[in-house]
């Protein structure tokens, strides 16, 4: 009896606070750009947010020689 009641608790409690971490109640309306400062909207051209590069393959190695395997994936 005193699991189930823990469950239910549980449940009732995770059910009540999801909603708080489902919406964003501070959207920013700015536009930042990386390693610049924010920039006004009107002035944003689509080059500014353009990135060379993303077509191509990176080293998968990993830097500091960790390697996680993960059976079944």
């Amino acid at each position: 009896m005193n699991t189930c009641c823990f469950i239910t608790t549980l449940a009732i409690t995770a059910f009540f606070s999801s909603p708080a971490y489902a919406n964003d109640l501070n959207p920013l309306q700015d536009i930042c750009l990386n390693g610049k400062i924010c920039k006004d909207p009107k002035p944003a051209k689509a080059d500014d947010f353009f990135a060379s590069g993303l077509n191509v393959s990176g080293n998968a190695v990993p830097k500091f020689g960790i390697d996680v395997n993960m059976p079944g994936l």
